[in-house]
């Protein structure tokens, strides 16, 4: 018979309800809840707040979910993590995975679900897979999506097929890599994308994959959060460098313009100055798809012998994360370019890797 075991951790905050789960590992499924629109209502005041209890959630699911453990780890907005909350969610993931030797399903918001994801993916070893998922639509609405995904995300982690998959998002009915997916659409059912395409789906056959994602190491799970983002955009000037570099930033990633991540010249000096303060930069592109592989990326000469590190077919977003992780583990450029080199510098659509 199936109990429940409801407990107040000591970090605080954190509620545990437990039922027993009898997978093909034999551990338990463990639902880890961090908030969120899939755990949104509107309160009597007319504000929205993610205040619902995911166990009340995948209560009312389904049959499929009539056995899981649920963990409250947090209960708030994506938008208002932060890279230590980011990592506390990648840790505890890994961790359930290796004390039940099960999946893990994570509740998360939509907006930086995709970071938290490959954060995930950069700490996880071969073995029982995180899948990401949430809704775009609140718990309390007539038609929200979130139990449907929820369902959905819940049999993709108890799939013996997703086992060495790693971390992957699973929404609308398609599986995405953590690697490969962003999100695209502010306001559709099926917000995520990859422009590698999905690795799998869930249809009425169940969880059927159709190739592996691109996994080449992992990590040790600690992270160097002094990493700032800077856009680049026409006739824009070094402010933002020179603030990140001023704010004490240990690396930069420099999101350039379309196509090979162009920097204008305004813009320029300030990158220059930063490589020479020691002040490890990558260089990735506003455009998604292709792959960044030269230093000076898409300016050439200008930028071509200061020590830019090329994000390689990553996203600014992903190098950011990347980069995090890296310099967590060496300080040097040229490890952090070795990591890039290894982890960054893939492309997914040759058919060797669509046959795995």
């Amino acid at each position: 018979m199936a109990h429940t075991v409801c407990t107040t951790l000591p970090t605080g905050g954190t509620r545990v309800k437990r039922l027993t789960l009898n997978t093909a590992s034999g551990g338990e499924i463990t639902v880890l809840a961090t908030g969120g629109t899939i755990a949104t209502v509107r309160g009597t005041d007319g504000r929205s707040r993610p205040e619902l209890d995911i166990a009340e959630l995948a209560s009312a699911v389904g049959t499929t979910m009539d056995r899981y453990v649920v963990e409250q780890l947090m209960q708030v907005p994506s938008w208002a993590l932060t890279a230590q909350d980011m990592r506390r969610i990648a840790i505890r993931a890994r961790e359930l995975t290796q004390t039940t030797g099960a999946g893990v399903v994570v509740t998360h918001g939509t907006t930086t679900m995709a970071y938290t994801a490959w954060l995930t993916d950069l700490f996880l070893p071969s073995g029982p897979p995180v899948v990401f998922t949430g809704a775009m639509r609140r718990a309390d609405e007539p038609d929200a999506d979130g139990p449907r995904n929820l369902s959905d995300a819940f049999g993709v982690a108890n799939s013996p097929d997703a086992v060495g998959r790693g971390a992957m998002a699973c929404f609308a009915g398609e599986i995405f890599a953590a690697r490969e997916v962003w999100k695209r659409s502010r306001t559709s059912m099926a917000p995520f994308t990859s422009e590698s395409g999905r690795i799998g789906c869930v249809d009425e056959q169940g969880v059927v994959f159709e190739r592996s994602p691109f996994r080449p190491r992992t990590f040790d799970g600690e992270i160097e959060p002094a990493v700032a983002l800077v856009k680049a955009f026409p006739d824009c000037t070094g402010a933002g460098i020179e603030t990140a570099v001023e704010n004490g930033a240990r690396g930069i990633v420099l999101e350039g313009l379309p196509g090979s991540g162009g920097i204008p010249p305004k813009m320029q000096p300030a990158v220059a100055h930063a490589a020479q303060r020691g002040v490890v930069t990558v260089l990735a592109s506003s455009a998604p798809g292709g792959l960044i592989s030269s230093t000076g990326g898409g300016t050439g000469e200008p930028l071509a012998h200061i020590g830019l590190i090329p994000a390689g077919d990553l996203t600014a977003e992903k190098a950011w994360v990347l980069l995090m992780v890296a310099l967590a583990e060496t300080p040097e450029i040229d490890g952090v370019r070795n990591i890039f080199d290894e982890v960054a510098n893939h492309t997914t659509n040759s058919e060797e890797e669509r046959r795995k």
